[in-house]
């Protein structure tokens, strides 16, 4: 009869330890089995009371599922914590949320209501238990590989079974007036008597029929143990097919959700595929205009390069022509600077034939007016002649033809000595124009007898067969350089005269003649000439 409790005692199962970490959950720890649910709260009627306010009547629960192996994924332990508080219920300080369930891993720790800080700076929970899986043996004891082994009631008896909610509700049913402890767990030790009573009570009783209703006892006793754990299996296993409904219902809803998340990716990448391939469409047609651009620019850089060759060539001949366009600039250039220099030298030279020019000019003013007061003479001169002839002719009767000869203008004095010439000038004048006004002029003076000798700028009047005009090199000389004549301009005509026209040169001739023929004569022999 006893052998029972000592062959379950070396079955070991997986149970969820809940390990108080305040003083207000108890010192004790509680073991939650597989398909066992545990209720936290203030009222009496929870498995583990709270006494505080801030924890509800019913706060949460705590429920163990381990899960067959052909359904199993991981280890196939499910922990699940379902919040039912006003103030929460907390994960490792995270908030649940009223009706909503948490399902847990070994480990974490459960807080019950709101924080409070403490004197120290830290916070402190009306409750607190840390969750952790341990191995249950039938004889009420839990190894934790960690730890040594403890017993979960070390006051009671070896063979007291370990608290649970199913253990406890099945000794509340069967002993009612057993009063209920909260806040550590409910031994359900069968009540028996102890044996050395039963014996006694046997040794008083000699008949059969006690011995007989004392093993029927025993018989209903077992069968009740065994109904019990029946029971309890099949609570157990009620609570783990609801904690698998629940699981498939969330797993449901999760695939439910990423199905719709999937229908609706198929739909965006649906569109994006459509608009994916138009993009193709688009980069094609693209690719094809690229091409024939491409091949445009092709040919464009062909005829490009083509005509990069030529003006290539082109520019090396601007390049030949730059070069002899800059010799010939620097030709002309050198010739311009010897332009500037003659021109500089011609403008001074000229600059000195307009100051010789203005004296000249002012010379022979001066010898206008010598000449002009020696007409005024011969005037004179001539007008005694005339009176004289007049008075002659009165007394000898001259001939009229011998008359005009003296009425001829007077000579000039007697010249200097012989071998005194006149230079032969050369001019130039325009074919179309008259003589100009400074040669009648000097027709006039040489007309009159008046003699200019041009010697370095010096004028002074002599008579006229002696007279001499020494033109300057820069008027008169035509030869060049090296002794060659040089050619007059063109269009102009070249003339030579020894001071005046053709006429006056005759003329001048006729009176040296005259002068040669009548140069020792004297006014008497004239006159007896002429006589005769």
């Amino acid at each position: 009869m006893v052998e029972g409790p000592s062959l379950g005692q070396q079955q070991q199962q997986p149970a969820l330890l809940l390990e108080p970490l305040s003083t207000l959950a108890g010192n004790k720890p509680w073991v939650v089995r597989s398909g066992e649910k545990l209720t936290v709260g203030r009222k009496a009627e929870c498995n583990v009371v709270v006494n505080d306010n801030i924890v509800s009547g019913h706060h949460c629960t705590v429920g163990l599922s381990i899960l067959p192996p052909q359904e199993r994924q991981g280890d196939g332990i499910v922990i699940s914590v379902e919040d039912k508080s006003t103030n929460g219920t907390l994960i490792n300080g995270e908030k649940i949320g009223k009706g909503k369930t948490r399902y847990l891993r070994g480990g974490e720790i459960l807080n019950l209501g709101k924080p409070k800080a403490t004197t120290q700076g830290e916070q402190q929970y009306a409750a607190s238990f840390k969750l952790r899986m341990v191995t249950v043996d039938s004889g009420g004891r839990w190894h934790d590989t960690e730890k040594e082994n403890k017993s979960v009631n070390e006051d009671a008896p070896a063979e007291g079974p370990v608290a649970t909610p199913a253990s406890t509700r099945s000794a509340e049913s069967s002993r009612p007036e057993v009063p209920k402890l909260r806040n550590f767990p409910v031994n359900s030790k069968r009540t028996r008597e102890p044996p050395t009573a039963l014996r006694r009570r046997e040794g008083k009783a000699s008949s059969g029929a006690a011995m007989a209703a004392a093993h029927r006892e025993e018989q209903l006793r077992s069968q009740l143990a065994t109904s019990e754990e029946s029971r309890r299996k099949e609570e157990a296993r009620a609570t783990e097919l609801e904690i698998r409904v629940r699981v498939t219902e969330e797993r449901l809803k999760s695939l439910t959700e990423q199905l719709e998340e999937a229908r609706r990716s198929k739909d965006r990448y649906q569109e994006e595929n459509t608009s994916l391939q138009n993009q193709v469409a688009e980069l094609t047609i693209r690719g094809k205009q690229l091409e024939a651009a491409a091949e445009s620019r092709d040919r464009a850089l062909q005829d490009a390069q083509r005509d990069a060759g030529m003006r290539t060539e082109d520019m090396e001949n601007l390049r030949a022509e730059a070069f002899d366009a800059d010799a010939r600039a620097r030709e002309a250039s050198r010739r311009l600077r010897e332009i500037k220099r003659n021109l500089g030298n011609a403008l001074e030279a000229n600059r000195s034939l307009v100051d010789y020019s203005n004296e000249l000019r002012q010379k022979v003013r001066e010898l206008q007016s010598a000449l002009t007061a020696s007409v005024s003479s011969g005037n004179a001169l001539q007008n005694a002649i005339s009176t004289l002839f007049k008075t002659a002719q009165e007394h000898t009767m001259l001939d009229a033809s011998k008359v005009e000869v003296l009425l001829r203008p007077a000579a000039s004095p007697p010249s200097s000595p012989r071998g005194v010439t006149v230079a032969p000038t050369e001019t130039y004048e325009d074919e179309d124009e008259d003589q100009t006004d400074t040669d009648n002029e000097v027709e006039d003076i040489l007309t009159n007898a008046a003699t200019v000798e041009e010697d370095d700028g010096d004028v002074t009047p002599r008579p006229y067969n002696q007279l001499r005009i020494k033109q300057s090199d820069s008027d008169s000389d035509t030869s060049g350089q090296d002794g060659t004549e040089t050619p007059p301009p063109t269009g102009k005509r070249m003339r030579s005269s020894c001071g005046g026209s053709p006429s006056s040169q005759k003329r001048l001739r006729k009176d040296d003649e005259e002068e040669k023929e009548g140069k020792n004569a004297t006014f008497g022999d004239l006159l007896g000439n002429h006589s005769e």
